[in-house]
């Protein structure tokens, strides 16, 4: 779950999120933060231009970079931080440096709690999702990904393109791949695992063959065995703003 809200977290919505986690999810909060996250004590920045947009920088594991930022910047004393919390961003100077600290991941409870102090995902939710270069929109989403990986999560396949999302989903005897094209223009998506993710989560077998059937789409899309799909992926061809659905079964 993505949460972005401008104001503080109430006890009730803390208890909501813990749901969500306990659920096997993971969250992570734009803007605000629960009253017992570290206290945004350093003041904060609103961006003076037109279009309120500036530059902070993140580094943590996976992503290292500038990002894109929207509307304010709240700031966190990262001197007085407690044994627990990491400082993963800054805000960007005028000379390109590191500036206050501007997100923060939290690692004091079970599961690891992400902060990010200012809007880094205003393109995700505007029409701007199909009009950015793809490096700074792929900038974005290596970042998302990043966070995800903090708290927990990882993501276990890639598309080859920051507007295509693939969502694999385990059931006996089968793998289902759904795929999304959220751009206008029509893709062939190249759908192969990342390097961190482990391959007994796809429940595929290595010297097991598979059939590959777009059932969205009424599609064939050939024969692999479960070494191949796991090392060089498969790939499907999806509409502009459309889906399709890849079923895996054995041969």
């Amino acid at each position: 779950m993505l949460l972005q809200t401008p104001t503080p977290l109430s006890r009730d919505e803390q208890a909501r999120l813990h749901a969500v986690v306990d659920d096997g999810g993971a969250v992570v909060t734009v803007l605000a933060a629960p009253e017992s996250a570290p206290r945004q004590d350093a003041g904060a920045w609103h961006w003076p231009t037109k279009s309120r947009r500036g530059q902070v920088t993140a580094e943590l594991p996976g992503f290292a970079g500038c990002l894109d930022s929207a509307w304010d910047v709240r700031f966190l004393d990262a001197g007085a931080v407690p044994d627990g919390v990491d400082v993963i961003a800054h805000e960007r100077t005028a000379l390109g440096g590191r500036g206050r600290a501007a997100g923060n991941v939290d690692r004091r409870d079970r599961v690891a709690h992400v902060y990010i102090r200012t809007n880094v995902i205003h393109r995700f939710n505007t029409a701007e999702l199909s009009t950015p270069p793809g490096a700074r929109l792929r900038g974005a989403t290596d970042l998302a990904r990043a966070l995800l990986r903090q708290a927990g999560e990882r993501p276990l396949l890639d598309t080859d393109s920051p507007r295509v999302l693939c969502t694999p989903r385990v059931a006996p005897e089968r793998l289902f791949l759904f795929v999304e094209n959220d751009c206008a223009d029509a893709t062939r998506a190249h759908l192969s695992r990342r390097v961190d993710d482990d391959s007994a989560r796809f429940g595929l077998q290595r010297a097991q063959r598979y059939v590959l059937r777009d059932a969205l789409n009424g599609r064939a899309l050939g024969e692999r065995t479960g070494a191949a799909l796991l090392d060089a992926g498969s790939a499907v061809d999806v509409h502009g703003m459309g889906t399709a659905v890849a079923v895996v079964t054995p041969a």
